[in-house]
């Protein structure tokens, strides 16, 4: 019997392919970055790997959901100002975009009406959009597909019993695939099954350790630390953490999108210190919401990007035609 999930996947999709829900065509290029599972595949980091690339040559935007934010749920798209717009009104992953793209010639616009978003994006003087998390996004046309896979977990069932939230089918339609650390073969084997489009392989690299208070320069080398997380994918950060030569004596996990709650936090932190612990350490999406709160170690995030470390030319060649396709386009 057909899981119920991926019977209404595959039925949405027949709808879509059968031009019986329609699609919208937005006034400049679309790349779509997405991927089929639930949680943290890296898709947002190749959003803003891609995204900082391309600002270079002429202005984009992200265009995000704001999931489990209040902007989600609001009519008209927002244009995220950091210094006007909290992370519980926009999201934390389109607030930490827009934080990191502030110098760049780059906005990031939230709402899950993602045309309409696409009009405020052109308006703001964008020439391209880049949708974060697009792939279940159909109702809006798509020139390039960006498909991201963690290449050291498989991605198992389809939901509500495993992780799968797209027909691996759909890889058919990328253009790219992006696999974030070097793909196991089994992996690798089941991509090929469905699509034969080029593919990379990108790392997460470290880009520091700080302090949460005054963003100080913070070595984690051989030392004791608790780490707490609410993302998709906290054994990846777990082992990052490692890799900068810290001794894990404790974790702390919460739901994607989520911070544990202060007293778990307060609690957790004493039992890390009870342990030797020096610091409590979170990434850059946790650290975004965290409440000020004195606790009794200090914490420090650490900040990561994608970095694409083979096939390089695949990667250019779909930027290539990225650009090409804005001339088109005008």
């Amino acid at each position: 019997m057909m899981n119920p999930y991926l019977a209404g996947v595959r039925f949405r999709h027949w709808l879509y392919d059968r031009k019986i829900l329609p699609k919208k065509f937005a006034p400049i290029p679309v790349v779509s970055i997405g991927n089929l599972v639930t949680g943290g595949a890296g898709k947002t980091q190749a959003a803003l790997m891609l995204a900082k690339e391309l600002s270079e040559y002429m202005p984009v935007a992200i265009l995000s959901r704001g999931y489990r934010s209040h902007t989600e749920h609001v009519k008209n798209p927002v244009l995220i100002d950091i210094q006007k717009h909290s992370v519980q009104r926009v999201g934390d992953e389109p607030w930490l975009l827009a934080s990191r793209l502030m110098s760049e010639k780059a906005c990031v616009i939230v709402n899950k009406r993602r045309f309409k978003s696409t009009l405020l994006a052109k308006q703001w003087g964008a020439h391209l959009v880049i949708l974060d998390d697009g792939m279940q996004h159909r109702s809006l046309h798509r020139d390039f597909e960006i498909v991201v896979i963690d290449g050291q977990s498989s991605w198992g069932s389809f939901l509500p019993r495993g992780n799968l939230r797209e027909d691996p089918a759909r890889l058919k339609e990328a253009d790219l695939i992006v696999f974030v650390g070097h793909p196991e073969s089994s992996i690798k084997d089941a991509v090929s099954k469905y699509t034969d489009a080029s593919h990379v392989i990108a790392n997460i690299v470290t880009e520091g350790v700080f302090d949460l208070q005054a963003s100080a320069s913070i070595s984690l080398q051989g030392v004791k630390v608790g780490v707490f997380c609410g993302i998709g994918n906290p054994a990846r950060f777990v082992k990052t953490v490692e890799r900068l030569g810290a001794e894990v004596v404790g974790t702390l996990f919460s739901s994607d999108h989520k911070v544990p709650r202060v007293q778990k936090l307060l609690s957790f932190a004493s039992l890390a210190k009870s342990k030797g612990a020096s610091f409590l350490v979170c990434t850059e999406k946790d650290r975004v919401k965290l409440c000020q709160t004195q606790y009794s170690l200090p914490i420090c995030w650490v900040k990561v990007s994608l970095k694409i470390t083979q096939n390089q030319e695949a990667w250019q060649q779909l930027v290539n035609e990225m650009k090409l396709s804005v001339g088109k386009a005008a």
